[in-house]
Parts: structure tokens; sequence; C-alpha cells
């Protein structure tokens, strides 16, 4: 579905293509040209020509159809059906992205979304040679054969077999053949026949005769401006005429070539094909003139791939195709014009007027733009500098040469130059390597092997820039708006500033390689280098660094064009960094660049001009009509910096296919992937057929990927070992500008599970491991109850044996000296003695009643414990008062709680009802027991005054209470949690686990004899 902005984007297409089309004022020859022949994966003869939708380029040649995403050829089969045949004489694209196809004999086919239907004379179609096809105001298709003129109705062509005669009459069409149909701009279909041209208007159901007779025709074509245009084969001439002036046609001049296609761009210009391919440029002159005086031409002698041209189609983007005889050549526009010199190592320099000059060691001084010699120019140049004052100063007859007003005066060199020079034998060669004048009007030169001079008022001056090498010369000099004096040498710069020197290495971030060319741009100074680019900022330098993979690399020249940023000559071609960017580094060196290269992919005709004989001095200009020139190896390139065509159109982006395990997979369909997928390709491409090479790609698989991942130009993206589940991959894809299709291509998948992936196996395998943990958990809980257990046994077994212990030691001793001592009562008589020591037998056996009673508590409980529930009752009647009440509250039905547990319970309670009773002043006091399956509570709640946090957490100092109710439950396995709140109450609660608590069956101990002991006591 389109975004908004791309109803905007279609609008422009339909009706603006002149935004997009090649620049008018380009000559063919300058125009980048590029062939593709059989080598390159295309053979046969091109016939035909076009574009859908998607963006893709079909070509119909005599050998099959081929699709063509701008960088490979791809013989193309459909998925679903397949093609009549392999001589592709006619295709056409449609709006609804289908494509039609024309055969040499067996018909047509329609082809959209990878299915083909074919159409024959069995559906009424004319079985001969296809000419061509339309598409007519209302939506009909048409087909021009040999055999005669068609209309698709529905599924069957009209008319058919044996119908001609009376379909035609129906139509008013006058012929039995067609050799060309066009579908006019006001939705118009024209129709050339045997010997004349008819026309049908929209909605209207027989065709009108325009009054034009002809012989055959061919390349019947519109213009903008509505002419048509066609060629007579019969008057062996172009003709146009114009829609409502039928009669009034115009003969052009005759052209070399017979014409085979005709076609009108964007701009207007008129382009022709024949036996070669001729373009006439759009203009003010009547398009008879144009064709008289300024055709262009261009021939396989000149690398068309071809010796016959049948085809020519403008893509969406402005490029012109061009089918030849032998291959596919493409025209698009180029950013600089190239003026090709004589010679190599040259240098450059700026005239008036936005003259260029050019010189070399090989030829003399000419103008760049006409090659014209300069009168009285140098000879010899090796290097060259442009005066401010608009002279130029040229290292060159092996001395200097100063050129003023169209004269050439020599300098003569210092003394010291000179005398060097004539001490070798032969005589050294005086060599100037750089020039430049500062701001007070003197020139400073270097000479090869004696170092730096100045001339001032035409005396020469010796300046030790390098103290340490006063004879190195510098291989470039600049002057800054502020009268600073740089000078380059292999491994530093030197700045001279009024006498003082200043020199910069790598230690002062001049980390650029061998520094060539210096230059200024908004106040600051760029160094370029073998290996970077850098700037001052006042007192040291920054290496510029880039975004993306690749730097800057063999920068030998540097321009600043006002307001369009910095332009570099670089080994690889002319980089612009856009002046936004400079800002940015220049506020952050740490900022990365963006920028655009110029290079022979894109637009330079020929390799630029590196290290040779002259200096990297003058192989970057800005001339004085403010256009950059830059040298190349045999030539010189102009770059007009405010008109630069950059592509403003988002490539459609197309998913080819998807493969897995070396089996393809429909891209128009959602992919099923069998379980246990191990490698998965999916082959995406972005149909911006300019400059294909430059497009960038990102994508991403959800739900797997949360980001895009950059692919850079690779046109595949691999996927190992996925995991059942749906898939969704998503591709974006800038064009050669930098212009994003945001919204791209998608495709959905699905990769199987294998059956131990699947969720019923998942969901086997998890309660299988739930069953697992569960019996362990029950083992594990049978081991610490096992263990809870034999604790306990241990405890009831030592309160037994402390019973027996009592009962046979204690109770027994103290039972036989009690008869000891009744047996000295007796003895005694009557007195006070007598009465002290009845005394004393009786609180003997009270402490024997009383040891009796706790020794028949350890037993009972141990052997037959009392029911909690009445135990408490008892326990809160007896503590009850006036003042509190006791409640008890049992829910559930009672069940046997273990001794051991019982008591430890009891004595919890006992302690709780006790503080409550005697501190909490509470009106009611309420105690419950809950008898629950896996739970035992018991809860004691009062309406008092609350307990203070601190004595909660600690207890009340001196005192263990709270202290032993948490160590009883902490022994038994319980939690006990305690609440309070000022003047709300407090409640208390104890939950342990049933399996604990509960008794299952009644407990009886082992030794029968201690029942019968405790009969006897």
């Amino acid at each position: 579905m389109l975004r908004p902005n791309r109803y905007l984007l279609v609008w422009v297409l339909a009706w603006c293509p002149s935004l997009f089309a090649l620049d008018p004022l380009q000559s063919l020859n300058q125009l980048y040209h590029t062939a593709w022949g059989a080598k390159n994966g295309i053979t046969g003869e091109v016939e035909a020509l076009a574009q859908t939708t998607d963006g893709y380029l079909w070509v119909g040649t005599t050998d099959g159809l081929f699709r063509f995403d701008g960088l490979s050829f791809e013989r193309y089969q459909p998925e679903s059906g397949s093609l009549m045949g392999t001589y592709i004489s006619a295709l056409m694209a449609v709006p609804d992205g289908g494509l039609w196809i024309g055969y040499g004999s067996n018909g047509a086919s329609f082809l959209r979304n990878g299915r083909v239907t074919n159409y024959s004379d069995e559906e009424g179609f004319p079985v001969s040679t296809v000419r061509g096809f339309a598409r007519d105001g209302s939506g009909h298709i048409w087909a021009a054969a040999i055999g005669g003129l068609a209309r698709l109705e529905g599924s069957r062509w009209t008319p058919g077999p044996g119908e001609h005669r009376s379909r035609y009459a129906d139509w008013n069409y006058p012929g039995k053949t067609a050799w060309a149909l066009l579908a006019g701009r006001a939705g118009t279909l024209w129709a050339a026949t045997d010997g004349e041209i008819v026309f049908l208007r929209k909605g209207a159901k027989r065709f009108e005769d325009t009054g034009i007779r002809t012989g055959r025709v061919s390349g019947l074509t519109q213009s903008r401006d509505g002419t048509f245009l066609f060629y007579d084969y019969k008057l062996r001439r172009l003709r146009t005429f114009r829609d409502g002036e039928a009669t009034q046609t115009e003969i052009m001049p005759p052209v070399a070539t017979r014409v085979n296609v005709a076609m009108f761009d964007g701009h207007g210009s008129l382009w022709l094909g024949g036996d070669e391919l001729y373009r006439v440029p759009v203009s003010d002159e009547p398009l008879s003139n144009r064709i008289k005086f300024t055709t262009e031409r261009f021939s396989a002698a000149q690398g068309l791939s071809g010796r016959g041209v049948n085809a020519l189609l403008e893509d969406r983007e402005g490029n012109i195709w061009v089918g030849t005889d032998s291959g596919l050549d493409r025209f698009r526009v180029r950013n600089v014009t190239w003026f090709p010199l004589p010679g190599r190592d040259f240098t450059l320099v700026a005239g008036s007027h936005g003259d260029v000059w050019a010189s070399s060691l090989r030829f003399p001084m000419i103008r760049v733009q006409d090659r014209k010699p300069a009168a009285n120019g140098p000879t010899r140049v090796y290097t060259a500098y442009r005066d401010p004052d608009g002279s130029v100063w040229f290292g060159a007859d092996n001395g200097l040469v100063h050129w003023q007003n169209g004269k050439v005066v020599k300098v003569p060199v210092p003394e010291q130059v000179l005398d060097l020079s004539h001490k070798a034998t032969p005589p050294d060669p005086i060599i100037v390597s750089a020039i430049t004048k500062d701001r007070s009007g003197n020139l400073w030169v270097a000479f090869g092997g004696s170092g730096e001079f100045r001339l001032t008022n035409g005396v020469w001056t010796f300046v030790p820039i390098l103290p340490d090498h006063p004879d190195w010369s510098a291989n470039y000099a600049f002057t800054d708006s502020v009268g600073r004096v740089w000078l380059c040498w292999f491994d530093r710069i030197a700045q001279y500033d009024h006498g003082k020197v200043l020199v910069f290495r790598s230690d002062k971030g001049l980390d650029i390689g061998p520094p060539n060319v210096v230059a200024e741009y908004r106040g600051r100074i760029w160094a370029g280098g073998q290996s970077g680019l850098a700037f001052f900022d006042g007192h040291r330098f920054h290496r510029v660094h880039v975004a993306g993979t690749t730097g800057f690399s063999s920068i030998f020249g540097i321009v600043g064009a006002r307001d369009n940023g910095l332009w570099l000559a670089t080994g690889t071609g002319i980089i612009h960094i856009p002046a936004r960017e400079i800002e940015k580094v220049t506020a952050n060196p740490e900022h990365r660049v963006e920028f655009e290269t110029f290079d022979l992919l894109s637009d330079l005709p020929d390799r630029m001009q590196t290290n040779g004989s002259v200096t990297y001095a003058s192989s970057a200009i800005q001339a004085s009509d403010g256009r950059l020139w830059f040298a190349t190896v045999h030539g010189a390139v102009r770059v007009d910096p405010a008109h630069i065509y950059r592509n403003p159109l988002p490539p459609p982006v197309s998913i080819r296919s998807i493969i897995a395990d070396e089996k393809v997979y429909s891209p128009f369909s959602q992919p099923q992937l069998p379980a246990l997928t191990k490698n998965i390709r999916i082959d995406y491409a972005a149909l911006s057929l300019s400059i294909p090479e430059r497009v960038r790609y990102r994508y991403k698989l959800e739900p797997l990927d949360s980001d895009w991942e950059e692919a850079g130009a690779r046109r595949e993206a691999f996927f190992t070992r996925l995991p059942p589940g749906q898939y969704s991959f998503r591709v974006i894809a800038c064009n050669n500008d930098g212009v994003w299709n945001t919204v791209g291509a998608t495709i959905a998948f699905s990769v199987a599970p294998a059956w131990f992936q699947t969720r019923w196996f998942l969901a086997i395998c998890i309660a299988a491991a739930l069953l697992v943990m569960y019996f362990l958990y029950q083992l594990r809980l049978k081991q610490l109850k096992r263990r809870f257990h034999l604790a306990l046994e241990a405890r009831v077994d030592e309160r037994t044996r402390i019973a027996r212990e009592l009962h046979d030691t204690l109770l027994q001793s103290f039972h036989g000296l009690m008869l000891r001592l009744q047996v000295v009562d007796d003895l005694l008589p009557a007195g006070k003695a007598k009465e002290e020591l009845e005394r004393s037998l009786d609180r003997g056996d009270q402490a024997i009643g009383e040891g009796r009673k706790a020794v028949y508590a350890l037993r009972f409980s141990s052997e037959d414990p009392a029911d909690l529930a009445e135990d408490l009752r008892a326990l809160g009647e007896e503590l009850a008062t006036q003042e509190a009440a006791f409640h008890l509250v049992v829910e559930g039905s009672p069940r046997k709680l273990h001794p051991v547990i019982r008591d430890e319970l009891y004595r919890i309670v006992r302690e709780a009802l006790r503080n409550a009773f005697s501190h909490a002043r509470a009106h009611h006091i309420e105690a419950e027991i809950a008898y629950a399956p896996r739970v035992f509570r018991l809860r004691i709640r009062d309406d008092g005054e609350g307990i203070p946090p601190p004595i909660i957490g600690k207890g009340r100092p001196g005192h263990f209470g709270m202290s032993g109710m948490r160590e009883r439950a902490k022994n038994i396995g319980a939690n006990l949690s305690i609440w309070s709140r000022a003047g709300a109450g407090t409640e208390i609660e104890l939950n342990m686990p049933g399996s604990l608590a509960y008794q299952a069956t009644p407990r009886r101990f082992r030794f029968g004899w201690l029942r019968n002991k405790r009969k006897e006591t």
C-alpha cells in the first residue's frame, strides 16, 4: 500500500517526467554509456524493452525473455506455466504490475506474479508476429500483428479467426494488418494500417480516419506538446502531424538511416534508432531545423553494443535504454563534463571569464574548453600558480615564468639556485616545485634542491624554513586569508607567520600520511595527504573520520566551493563533503562525515591524475565562474556544484527467491519450510537501474531481530538452523544518492517443527517433568516426615524414659525415705519435734503426689493424648475473669494430633492466653482451632491495648515468653506470626502442615509393662 508521500511521487512520475529525464544540455557523447552483450548473459537480438512497476527491466530477444536488475541478466522462466516461445517481438508493462509478451509466431502471454497466461488462436489471438501492444484510455488491451488487429475482451481476443471482415466493419478499421499502435496522451488509440493512420477516441466504438496516407510505418510516437512522429518507409522520411491537424503533415529532412524505433524523452529530446543511434536535442527551434542541424549520433565505433537499434525505452529514473542486434545499452546523466587533452601529466590554472588553461612538459599551454593554444603561452610547464592580481606564474622552461596580459616574462632565479645548477655536469635543470604570494605582495618560490626563496621588489631572499634541512624544497605552497604561508614536505607541514615558524607532524594530529595539499574553507585550514584529510583548529590538526568502511586516500587536490562544502581530488575519484558535514566535524572532531563520490562507476570517463611529472598543486582548481575542474589522466572534467543531479527516487525492493537446503520457493507465496531446515538464503534486489552498484540494503528477520542489519551492497541474507515458528523477513534499500525506500519488501514464511519440536511433545515433556518433580517432592516430603517423626519418637521415648526413671528411682526412693521417716515419727514421743516431723511428712507426701502427677502426665500424653480443644477450653475458663471473657471456636472435624505436637501447641497457647489475660487489658479473648486437610491452624485474638513493636520483635527485657513460643513453634515445624497495633488488640496465628500435625493411627507404647506400672501407681 502506498504511503501518502508516495502518492505525490506517483503524480510527479506521471505528469512531470522531465524531472528525471537526461540533461538536454549534455551532449550524447558526454552521457555515461554502458553496454552489455553476450558476455554479460544476454543473447540474441534485442527486439523489445519494458519496465514493470516492480522496477525490473524486461528484455525480449530472439533467444528468449530476460529480466535485468541492473547487475545481472536472468533468463526468465515463470513459476506457473511456460512461455510459448523464445522469439520475443513485443513487450508492454501495464499498471497492475503485469507484462504483456508478444512472440514472433505463436501468440501472446500475460505474466504477473510469476504466473503466465497464454493466448493463441484458440483464444482468438492472431497467430503471427506481434508488432506491438497498446492500452487505450478505457483500459482495453490491443495487439498489432501481421495477422491483424485484436482487442482482449474477457479471456478472448476479437476478432477471432474468420471474423476479420465483420468485426473490422463493426470497428470501421480499414485494413487487414496493423503496423504500429500508440496510446496517445488523451487516451486515444492510434493505429497505422496498410496505408493510412486511423484513431479511436476514448470511449468510442469506431475508428476515424486521419486522412494521412502512408506506406509501411515504424517508430510511431508522440511528443510532450502533442506532436506525432513516425517513419514512412515509402517516402523514407520522418513525418509529423498534430491531433486535429491531420491533413497538415510535415515531412522532415532525411536522416542517414531507416528508423526502426523513435521516442521522445522526458525533456523532449527525440531519440531515433536504426543502423545507428541518433538524438535530436530539445530546443526552441522547430523539429525540422533541429533534425537538419543538431542531430547527434552514436555508433558501434563509439561503443554501441550493436550495428542496428531495434528498441528504445526511458525508465522511471530517466535513463535511456537501447536494444540493438547484439546487446543492450544504457545512457544516463553524468555530473561532470569531460574535455580530452592531447597529453598526460599536465597542470591546470584558472584564467579570466571562466577559462581554464592546461600546460605540460609535453604540449604548450592550451585552453581546455576548446583546446585553443595560448598566444605567446609558456612551454614545458612543470607547475602553475594563479596570482591574486589575475596573472599566472609558471615553473617552466628551466626557470620561473610570469604570464600577464598575454605576455610571457622570464624571471631571473636566485644566484644560489643558479650556481647549484651549474655545478653539476651536465647542469641540473632548475625545477620550481611550489609557488604562492603572501598578503604583503612577496612571491614565495620553492626551488628543487635549494629550499624556499622570497621575491620582494625584484630581490630574492633565502628563507630557511626548516633549519635542520634548509635545502628541502616544499612540494606545495599556500597563503591563507590572514597572511600565513603554509608549506608541505613529505613528512610535515610548516606555517610561516611573519617570521615565526611552526612545524606540524603526526605528533600534532597530522596523521594523514605524506601531506600533498593545503587549502582554506570557512576560516579553517585543511590538509590532504596520502592517507586522509585533517583540519587545523588553531593549535593542532584533527584527522577527519568518515562514515562507512572506506576512508579518504591519496588526496592531491582540495577546493572549497563557497556554500557547497569541500571537494577533494583523490586516487579513487572526486569526493564531495557537504557544508553541513563540515560544520559538524569542526564542532566535533569525532563526528564521522557523510560524503558522496564521483568516480569511474558513476561519472568519470577517465582515471584521476595522481602522481606524475607535475606537482599536485593544480590538479583541482576553481574557475572564475565558480565551476570546479579536476585533472584526469587524459583530460579534465568540469563540475558545476550548483547543478548536481541526484536521484530522488527510492528504489522498489523485490524479494527474488527463498532457498532452503537447496530447494527454491516462490517469493509470491508464504513458504512453509520443512522441519529441521538447516540453511536458508533469501535473495533480494532493489531496482535502481542508474547506479545499482551503489545501492545499499538493510534487513531484519522478525521476531528474532529487533534492529536492522546493515548488509551494504550484499543482496543475500543467510540464516542457519532457525527454530520452528512463523517469521517475517523485511528488507529496505537506498539508491545511489542515499534515498531510502523505508517500506521495502516483506516475505512471511514458517519453519515446521519436527515431532520432538511440536507443542504436544513439549506439553508431554513438561507434564513428565512436572510428574517427576512431583514424585521427587513426595519422596522428599516422605523423607522429611520420616525424619520429623523419628525425632518425635525419640522425644516420646525420651519422655517415657524420664517418666520411668522418675518412677523407678526418685519416687521409689523418696517413698522409701518417707516410710523410714514414718518409722522415726512412730518412735518419737509426743512433743514439738514430733509435730515438726509430721508436718514435714505431710509436705513430703504432697511432693510425692505432685511427682506422681508429673510422671502420670508424661505417660498419659505420650500414650493417650487429651483433646486440645477441651484443654484450651478448661484453661480459658480457669483464666477468665469478670473483665475478660473467653471464647473458643473449632472449625472442621477434629483430628488427633501427634502427642508431642499437641503438648507443644498447648504450651504455646497457654503462654499466649496467660499474656492476654494478664497484660492485654482485653474484654474479649478468643481462641480458634481449624482442622483443614492440609493445614492445621490455631489463632489467639484479643481486643486489648496491643503490644509495642519492639516487644513483638525481641520480647520484654528479662522475659522469655515470646521467644519461647517462637522456639517451640520452630521445633515442631510450625510458622508463628504475631500481629498487633496500639489500641487494636493482638492476633497470634500458628500454621503447620497437616502431614506433620495429625496422627493417622492411635499411638501405642511398645512395652506392656509400662502400662502395668501405670496401674500400680
